[in-house]
């Protein structure tokens, strides 16, 4: 009966530490995800700056052309 317990102790133990690997691995996606986003919409901003710097494009026009 010992080694029933401490197999099912063993088991309950494995199955807890698959979950919070599952949930950790979901949350470093979610980070990855949210930090990628971040720095697509920084380019884009970069962009949107020089072309209105550089080429005299105005705010309207930038966004245009970058959406093209």
């Amino acid at each position: 009966m010992s080694d029933y317990n401490n197999l099912k102790q063993e088991h309950t133990i494995n199955s807890m530490q698959s979950k919070l690997d599952a949930q950790e691995k979901s949350r470093h996606d979610e980070i990855q995800r949210q930090e990628a986003y971040a720095a697509e919409q920084q380019q884009m901003a970069n962009v949107n700056t020089h072309l209105q710097g550089h080429y005299g494009f105005d705010s309207n026009d930038a966004q245009e052309f970058i959406q093209q």
